[in-house]
């Protein structure tokens, strides 16, 4: 930067590291802009939620590099990027009962009852709103 009569000139290396600098930060608003809006959604409710899905008891989901939300597991794998790998069905068919893509599983069932012995509760975890819900969030996971 060259100052002249009270004004300034600006180098092109400079002018780049600006344009990247503003492009970076612009990032990071979109990503906590991102952040919010998952975050407000039904199915990241349900995800934290230990009475509901509970899903970070068992996954990690990381937003961002930056970010961990609340607490999580790592006894299964993560659903961080789980929305670029799965269709829409695909992961419906993992929330509602993962034993039927791989039946030594140890994800619980969240939208069937089928084949459990004595199950705890007279009707499945999740119902068909609440799986939609989840898989939404999923989906957006990226």
């Amino acid at each position: 930067m060259i100052k002249t009569n009270n004004s300034f000139i600006f180098n092109s290396l400079e002018i780049l590291m600006f344009f990247c600098l503003l492009s970076s930060m612009n990032l990071s608003a979109q990503q906590i802009e991102f952040e919010q809006r998952l975050i407000s959604m039904p199915g990241w409710k349900i995800i934290q939620d230990g009475r509901l899905g509970n899903c970070v008891t068992c996954h990690t989901i990381q937003l961002s590099e930056k970010s961990v939300k609340e607490k999580q597991g790592n006894f299964a794998p993560a659903l961080s990027k789980v929305g670029a790998k799965y269709t829409p069905d695909q992961l419906r068919q993992w929330v509602t009962d993962a034993r039927r893509i791989n039946p030594e599983t140890l994800m619980p069932p969240y939208g069937s009852q089928a084949g459990i012995n004595n199950p705890n509760f007279l009707k499945p975890l999740l119902d068909t709103q609440q799986i939609n819900d989840v898989v939404d969030v999923l989906v957006m996971l990226k």
